[in-house]
């Protein structure tokens, strides 16, 4: 296989500093050639044919979403995959997806849910002022309107009545309306320890509310979740996450200390936690659960595939007992 090879210096401009890099480009490889870079890395097609693999990438799912996780499995000596078979990853993107779907579902009820208690509390508040609050928000974050309603001027969006009414002096109900979820996330915390003054229902939420923000970004985005999810790591967990995970019998403190080490994981818990706690209708509770316990079960339709990986294994194994006690 040739691949030409060319040197590129690159300038970029970064916070107002010049990085002089070089590049390094390689010619677009076809799906014969990744196919074979795949056999190269240790990549087996004992389930899946080389040419219905090769399907796959042309017509299903494309190269480098799918090779993302294969960051679940080791390597040998050699630098090539142990017990490593397409038929996983393709699995394993499947099971992705639907997570995906899943969890962008939990993180739109857990935004509506909170918007509606805060626009209640405030409401409810006589001596809090619908335009007052914005300010006060303005100027502890140093945001503007401009930066919390953005795109909002353009003819063709959705929002543009509201941003040419209120731009120039919203009062909360637009703002939380118009605002993306990384903006809402530092209202929480604003109104947290500046309005409701430490609120105990407000407080292990501001704790915790900016992990679920990574997690509807990577969802609502269509990033892999579950592409690093087996590996080690020394990540720092939130003490509400651990605690909530301390509640649960099934799992040891071995267990939760390891698992909530990987943040993706440590993430997604996080999202668990929020979404028991804080959403009010039974009836949203019950309809996601059951769309986790389904993916659980899907999970094991193919548990063979996993049986030599013990970071998948015990991390299906410690999702597998949280969800339980959701039900």
């Amino acid at each position: 296989m040739k691949i030409d090879i060319l040197k590129l210096v690159r300038i970029v401009k970064s916070g107002g500093v010049t990085i002089v890099s070089n590049r390094t480009t390689k010619v677009k490889s076809t799906y014969e050639e990744l196919m074979l870079h795949m056999k190269n890395k240790g990549i087996q097609f004992d389930n899946i044919s080389e040419i219905d693999a090769q399907n796959i990438l042309q017509n299903t799912n494309y190269y480098y979403k799918l090779l993302a996780y294969k960051r679940n499995f080791g390597k040998n000596s050699f630098g090539k995959y142990n017990n490593l078979d397409f038929s996983y990853l393709y699995d394993l993107s499947t099971i992705d997806m639907r997570l995906r779907y899943i969890l962008l579902h939990m993180c739109l009820d857990i935004e509506h849910t909170l918007k509606v208690k805060i626009l209640k509390d405030i409401t409810d508040d006589s001596t809090m002022d619908g335009y007052d609050v914005v300010d006060r928000f303005f100027q502890y974050t140093g945001l503007t309107a401009a930066d919390c309603m953005p795109g909002n001027a353009s003819k063709t969006h959705y929002n543009e009545k509201l941003y040419n009414r209120y731009l120039a002096d919203p009062p909360i109900w637009v703002l939380l309306e118009t605002m993306q979820f990384g903006n809402f996330v530092r209202f929480i915390e604003f109104y947290t320890y500046k309005i409701s003054k430490g609120d105990a229902y407000y407080l292990n939420l501001a704790k915790v509310i900016k992990h679920v923000k990574n997690i509807r970004n990577a969802a609502a985005h269509n990033q892999a979740i579950l592409m690093d999810i087996a590996e080690t790591r020394s990540d720092r967990a939130t003490k509400v996450v651990s605690d909530y995970v301390l509640n649960i019998p099934s799992i040891s403190s071995k267990m939760r200390n390891s698992k909530l080490k990987n943040r993706k994981i440590h993430d997604l818990v996080a999202v668990l936690y929020i979404h028991q706690h804080y959403i009010v209708s039974e009836g949203i509770k019950k309809n996601r659960y059951k769309d986790l316990e389904e993916l659980m079960m899907r999970i094991t339709r193919n548990k063979d595939f996993y049986d030599k990986n013990p970071g998948l294994t015990s991390a299906y194994t410690f999702f597998s007992k949280i969800v339980d006690q959701l039900n």
